[in-house]
């Protein structure tokens, strides 16, 4: 249970920092934690939970899309 909250917080957190990853790159954004942040939440979500986005392509080919 423990393992599938840290996923979800994880997940949740490289969303958000997407997304302001995004908006600093289009210039919506000044400077921020959240662009900041995607470097950091990045790493685990391509590194460490890459056997399971192999595994299951629904969640690899969802990701593209986004």
């Amino acid at each position: 249970m423990a393992l599938a909250i840290s996923i979800f917080i994880t997940g949740l957190l490289t969303v958000v920092s997407f997304f302001g990853a995004w908006a600093y790159d289009e210039g919506i954004l000044s400077s921020s934690i959240l662009a900041s942040l995607f470097k950091v939440f990045r790493f685990p979500t391509h590194t460490l939970f890459w056997e399971v986005f192999h595994r299951t392509t629904v969640i690899f080919y969802s990701g593209l899309l986004l």
